[in-house]
């Protein structure tokens, strides 16, 4: 696997955690509603427009050739192909989406622990772990069969498989966060299935929480030993659920921590009492189930040397939330590995709208950055028409029939502006 930048070489893991980014970044889908079918193509050309960006590791070497998205939208998966590996060594990145923030589903499967289910799916174990199927929590499972039944992820590698025979195509799989517990779930799957030869496949994983038991992280390691797993020690969700303090004893698997210090172990006396009742109490969501994560790389960050700006005095749980979303961040990953560069946000943003009120009809200038050419605006919940497209710093949109005070939002192919009260426009009655 090669890749450049003009700032500097791009290593495997660089590459990786950027692919498994450029999946957490996908458009969503915009206020006034679009079909799967409509919102797939959106991300797919937001997901080549990054990857053309040659200050970034992939460095203009990689192209998404498939997007899979679930029809609820809570899982995602695309491949990629390295357009730079010669032709008898094609390579692809399968690419699996983490949690996304405000999704009651992603949310459901992080924390739905509580239970586990044996994995079948990811093979039957053989010499030291005959008939001993590993384990995986509920959560889990239904991101697996979510991503393996809801797309068509298992068939568009077959294709893209038997395309390049005779050669035998690499295939790594990569995920930031759920995406990584996804990424040794699907390995597996795929090497059981006989769509790949376990040869073929490459994981890379990125401050993914613990999928199984300690069967099933023993048959992943023995299945994929080059695997490379990477957590940020100060990272939250890696050590869920493995290092937590709960009702069950301390596990020596790695990332290895004291209780209740896992997330700061410099910095425990620091953390108020309702800091560490938060952190039992997820925890204990756990219940008495053992979770053990599989081998992983030397930790990231092990001076502290990466925090937030409210790092320095962490008391209360709105600072430790702040903090905890820091060090799980993608672009605090591809930090720590060592990339200068941080990566672009290329959301557009809304800095003002003019005029700020009128009638169904009135045309609305908004202005701001990012507002490319294929940007749309909705009013609310209703799609404006736009009359003059985005230039990169305006667009211009005729408001549909509406009443009240509704929010002015633009949507492009790499995401939605935040909403702030400054973008509201007014209905007036009408003359």
């Amino acid at each position: 696997m090669s890749s450049s930048s003009a700032q500097q070489k791009a290593s495997p893991e660089q590459v990786m955690i950027t692919l498994a980014a450029l999946a957490a970044n996908g458009a969503t889908v915009r206020p006034s509603g679009e079909t799967v079918e409509q919102q797939v193509p959106r991300i797919l050309a937001g997901i080549n427009m990054q990857l053309a960006n040659t200050a970034l590791p992939t460095s203009n070497t990689w192209r998404a050739l498939w997007i899979g998205l679930t029809q609820d939208r809570a899982n995602l998966a695309y491949i990629a192909l390295n357009t730079s590996a010669p032709e008898n060594a094609p390579e692809f990145a399968l690419c699996l989406r983490g949690t996304v923030l405000g999704s009651a589903i992603d949310k459901a499967e992080d924390m739905n622990v509580s239970e586990v289910l044996p994995f079948a799916a990811g093979g039957s174990p053989s010499g030291a772990f005959t008939n001993i199927l590993g384990n995986i929590s509920q959560g889990a499972m239904e991101a697996f069969t979510a991503i393996a039944m809801g797309t068509d992820l298992l068939g568009e590698v077959i294709r893209l498989r038997d395309e390049r025979l005779p050669f035998r195509p690499t295939f790594y799989v990569t995920g930031h966060s759920l995406g990584g517990a996804l990424a040794t779930t699907v390995s597996l799957h795929l090497a059981s299935a006989g769509i790949l030869d376990k040869d073929q496949i490459s994981v890379y994983t990125f401050a993914a929480p613990t999928a199984g038991d300690q069967n099933f992280a023993d048959w992943f390691n023995q299945r994929f030993p080059r695997a490379q797993c990477y957590y940020n020690q100060y990272d939250v969700v890696p050590n869920a659920w493995a290092n937590l303090v709960g009702p069950k004893p301390t596990q020596p698997s790695p990332p290895a921590a004291e209780p209740v210090e896992y997330f700061y172990p410099k910095m425990a006396a620091k953390l108020g009492p309702e800091i560490k009742n938060m952190i039992q109490n997820i925890a204990e969501d756990a219940g008495s189930n053992i979770y053990v994560q599989p081998a992983q790389q030397p930790p990231l960050n092990t001076d502290f040397s990466a925090q937030s700006p409210s790092g320095k005095d962490i008391k209360k749980i709105a600072d430790w939330e702040a903090e905890a979303e820091y060090q799980h961040a993608c672009s605090t990953y591809l930090s720590l590995l060592g990339w200068t560069a941080p990566m672009p946000d290329m959301a557009p943003v809304v800095s003002g709208i003019s005029p700020t009120q009128g009638t169904a009809g009135t045309p609305v200038t908004i202005t701001g950055s990012h507002i490319t050419s294929e940007s749309v605006v909705d009013f609310g919940i209703l799609p404006g028409i736009v009359t003059t497209p985005g230039n990169g710093g305006s667009i211009t949109a005729q408001a549909p029939s509406g009443v009240g005070i509704v929010d002015i939002i633009v949507t492009n192919q790499l995401g939605t502006s935040a909403v702030v009260t400054a973008d509201q426009f007014t209905y007036t009655p009408p003359a």
